[in-house]
């Protein structure tokens, strides 16, 4: 016969000693049902050394396990059911006595009451009692004392609730308020370097506009002195167009008259000399022409380009007011703002009770940051004005350079006496004894007395 390895044979040992039949042990295993009986005859005549000791307990053993078997239950709730034993031994209970228990207990419950949750219920009762060490009666006083206080706290709770809503929308209108004063501040800070850059287009169009004007001037007065030099030798005889008649005809009457060749070259160049003059001159006069038409195109471009600038610098202006409008409004919505996070925190301060002082400071204090990110956007608003008053005053001076028209005669005024008194400053220190210096001066201080006595809103009053 084949030898069984050791795994069949623990395999036959233990589903003998869980309660299966020869014939389940043998069909499981692949075994006869023979070979099932030589395994457990070895094991009672003790050839297995493991189970030396068990030979005379093996047949109670195997009738335990079948008794379970039959019975439905595994060895743990065998364990449990012995542990559950003795503690009914040990409170000196029968286990025939258990039903008794259950009917005092459904008895004791109120009607409807589940007897295990009401069990449940009175063992963590008496653990309860073991940890505190108070009574029934001194629980359920304790229950109700703290129910009340629950019942008083949760208005004061809802409302904390409701504040900290307040005080969150609050925070998050600010950050986005804060944001946007931030990007106003970039557009604005922008628009500033815009306007700079514009001044400086305009100055330096300004400049090349007067430099071509000086040039187109000269031009003119070359241009001018040419033509009347033409007219000079059209008076004499003189033309552009005759000089070759006129060449032809010297020749003629060298020919004619025999003079000599030296004589001829003298009198020619003399000739030429003269002729040299009046086609230089007519070339100048070209020349000029063209320095005329280049400086009258390049003023029209030159006034063309201060125009967009002042387009763009009027569309600037437009933009620098809607930033300010937008920051008024930003600094209105804070101060609202301010103003409810106020009387919201004064309310709740007369409200909540002293364990919630705490949370009142904190919200003070928030409070109070606001206030001061408030008051530093305000003085930031305030610098910006004084920018664009400063700007404002730079515009009506270069528009009274332009000789456009300004409707304030005040602003006129100032812009006069401030640069009058200058002139007269250093006059004064660098004047000399020539008459015209003394004179200039003496006509710019009167200048400054009229003007400082002048009175622009007594004169448009009398002129309306």
């Amino acid at each position: 016969m084949k030898e069984l390895s050791a795994t069949k044979v623990v395999s036959v040992l233990r589903m003998y000693f869980a309660g299966f039949s020869y014939e389940e042990i043998a069909v499981k295993n692949n075994v006869s049902k023979g070979t099932v009986f030589n395994v457990v005859a070895d094991l009672k005549s003790g050839l297995f050394p493991e189970a030396a000791n068990l030979s005379e307990d093996i047949d109670l053993l195997r009738e335990a396990a079948i008794d379970l078997k039959n019975a439905k239950l595994t060895p743990v709730k065998v364990v449990v059911g012995i542990s559950l034993l003795s503690t009914l031994a040990s409170l000196n209970i029968e286990p025939s006595e258990l039903g008794k228990f259950q009917s005092v207990i459904k008895g004791v419950a109120a009607p409807g009451t589940d007897t295990s949750a009401f069990a449940k219920a009175t063992l963590a009762l008496h653990d309860m009692q073991a940890s505190t060490g108070l009574s029934v009666p001194e629980v359920e006083a304790k229950v109700a004392n703290l129910q009340s206080e629950v019942t008083k706290l949760e208005p004061l709770v809802k409302e904390l609730q409701t504040k900290k809503k307040m005080l969150d929308q609050t925070q998050d209108a600010l950050n986005t308020l804060t944001v946007s004063k931030q990007q106003a501040q970039i557009h604005f800070d922008q628009l500033q370097k815009d306007i700079e850059k514009s001044h400086v287009n305009q100055a330096k169009i300004i400049s090349s506009t007067t430099e071509l004007e000086k040039r187109a001037h000269l031009a003119d007065l070359q241009l001018t002195e040419a033509r009347q030099d033409i007219k000079k030798l059209a008076i004499m005889g003189f033309t552009l167009e005759g000089l070759g008649d006129f060449t032809q005809h010297v020749k003629e009457v060298a020919f004619h008259h025999k003079i000599k060749p030296s004589d001829l070259k003298d009198r020619l160049f003399n000739e030429l000399k003269a002729m040299d003059k009046l086609m230089g001159i007519e070339s100048a006069c070209q020349k000029k022409a063209a320095e005329l038409a280049s400086a009258e195109h390049l003023i029209s471009e030159r006034t063309a380009e201060s125009s967009a600038l002042t387009t763009s610098n009027n569309q600037l202006h437009a933009q620098r007011n809607m930033l300010l409008k937008d920051i008024a409004a930003a600094s209105d919505k804070i101060l609202k703002a301010i103003d409810t996070i106020n009387q919201s925190a004064q309310v709740a301060g007369e409200k909540l009770c002293s364990k919630l002082q705490s949370g009142i400071s904190e919200a003070l204090q928030e409070v109070d940051r606001m206030i001061a990110g408030a008051q530093n956007v305000g003085q930031q608003i305030g610098e910006y004005e004084t920018m664009v008053s400063a700007n404002e005053w730079l515009h009506q001076l270069l528009a009274l350079a332009k000789n456009e028209d300004i409707a304030d005669g005040g602003k006129v005024r100032v812009i006069g006496l401030m640069l009058l008194k200058p002139m007269a400053h250093w006059l004064n220190r660098h004047g000399t004894s020539s008459p015209q210096p003394y004179l200039l001066k003496v006509a710019i201080e009167n200048a400054v007395k009229e003007m400082e006595q002048w009175q622009p809103q007594i004169i448009n009053s009398v002129a309306r």
